[in-house]
């Protein structure tokens, strides 16, 4: 019996329903349907498919929580944890799109991670928003390295067109801090913030340090500085906004002192809480979160209904958060500007091969069905919840099945490999990880327990240690 860390090493017996998949994705079948997928299932078989295909997929769910759900699953079976794409809040309460928020710096990683990640994740909201033109971002991004010559005062002044505030001690993403030769900064896709200490014009150290005591951590010698905004605020794009405001105010008779006070702010480079939903008027070409990742992506669907239900429900409150936003600015771009169009979506994700999966059982002719199934352990009749477990254990053995184990902690898998041990169950791999359920694949020769089907519903949130 071992305890196996990292998860990624799960065995994969390819099924012939696996096998007739990939045949299918290589053939260039447009869109595919599978079925059957139970439990954590359907995370183990994305990840296999991003394994075999060496092919970007990216996954689309319905809401926040179901992907991070995902992500957590997707990461025991893949062995890193894919990014997730949030839709943008449209709420007015209090400031709109902050420019240091966690939203904005998680949507900045995604942008730069989304041509090199295998698996990407997407809250279906997010696949309707433009996005800053692919060009502009990546040529926004400044590439430094210990030793190269960067004039200090043009580098800073990069830094403040890319959206970072200057503060006295960098603490949270999207900030910096000057003192002398030294600049701090805390840059979107980065754990922690960054010294470099400048000596003249060139980058003498490139160091990791921690926000808690402001001491070194690590020593680099390379590090990407992205944009802590979708929103460059360079001479040239203020120059475009402005004339675009011109324009709209003339087109929608706006009273001159409204406009001239939203010119002032565009030209001071303000970032007023509301200023992303100009984002239009500072790019006229947006471009897509599918023009970011590569043509050769596969779209999965986690549910189509209820992906397709939440983006109806988010082009709703647009409508409703823009009336809103006249209160705050007078000057709104068209929906249209900002948003793709049911139509213009349907075009899009149609550019590429994509799987819809059925969240329930469907047996019709074209649909690959994967025979996975629940896993309900009867525990009547025995007095420990460990004895009906191995009973399965033994049967699922028995039917050349490999069982493997998940669990939170090292001390818990340490625990019940001991007891399992004690009882002759042998054979059985254990893992250290975060997984949402476990499944049977009969036909892939694997089971997969977590602590929800050792346990039952009503013991989930007990932890094994206070159980054993």
């Amino acid at each position: 019996m071992v305890v196996i860390e990292p998860a990624k090493n799960i065995f994969f017996n390819y099924s012939t329903t696996f096998i007739r998949l990939i045949e299918k994705i290589k053939s260039g079948e447009k869109a595919l349907k599978l079925s059957g997928l139970e439990g954590s299932s359907r995370f183990y078989i994305i990840s296999e498919l991003a394994k075999s295909l060496e092919r970007p997929i990216l996954y689309l769910v319905s809401s926040k929580e179901i992907g991070e759900s995902a992500s957590e699953d997707i990461a025991f079976y893949w062995g890193e944890k894919p990014p997730l794409l949030h839709g943008k809040k449209l709420s007015l309460n209090g400031v709109l799109f902050s420019s240091v928020s966690k939203e904005i710096a998680e949507r900045i990683s995604w942008l730069h991670l989304a041509k090199e990640k295998r698996i990407l994740l997407a809250e279906a909201p997010a696949i309707i928003e433009k996005r800053i033109p692919k060009d502009v971002f990546y040529n926004s991004i400044i590439q430094i390295q210990k030793g190269s010559e960067i004039p200090r005062d043009s580098f800073i002044s990069n830094l403040i067109y890319m959206g970072y505030i200057r503060v006295d001690f960098v603490e949270n993403i999207g900030e910096m801090s000057l003192r002398g030769a030294i600049v701090d900064l805390f840059s979107p896709g980065f754990e922690n913030p960054i010294r470099l200490e400048f000596i003249g014009d060139e980058i003498g150290s490139i160091r990791y340090f921690s926000v808690d005591d402001q001491k070194s951590i690590e020593k680099l010698d390379s590090a990407a500085v992205l944009p802590a905004s979708e929103l460059i605020l360079t001479p040239e794009s203020i120059k475009q906004s402005l004339s675009y405001i011109r324009k709209r105010a003339e087109e929608q008779e706006i009273p001159a002192s409204i406009k001239l006070s939203l010119i002032e702010e565009i030209k001071k480079g303000t970032r007023f809480p509301e200023i992303e939903w100009l984002l239009s008027s500072f790019y006229p070409n947006l471009n897509t979160v599918f023009d970011y990742i590569p043509a050769d992506a596969l779209i999965v669907f986690d549910d189509f209904e209820e992906v397709s239900k939440s983006i109806e429900n988010y082009l709703d409150s647009i409508s409703e958060t823009k009336s809103s936003l006249k209160k705050y600015i007078k000057i709104t771009p068209d929906v249209s500007e900002l948003y793709l169009s049911e139509n213009q979506l349907r075009n899009e994700i149609s550019r590429f091969q994509r799987i819809l999966i059925e969240p329930i059982e469907i047996l019709e002719e074209g649909i690959e069905r994967f025979n996975t199934d629940k896993i309900s352990i009867k525990r009547e009749g025995f007095d420990s919840p460990f004895e009906p477990l191995f009973e399965y254990i033994r049967d699922w053995r028995a039917s050349g099945l490999s069982v493997h184990i998940v669990l939170k902690t090292q001390v818990e898998c340490k625990k019940i490999e001991k007891i399992l041990y004690e009882r002759g169950v042998e054979e059985i791999q254990i893992h250290v990880g975060g997984l949402s359920s476990g499944f049977v694949f009969p036909e892939g020769k694997i089971v997969v327990l977590t602590e929800k089907e050792i346990f039952g519903e009503r013991k989930r949130g007990k932890s094994l240690s206070r159980l054993i």
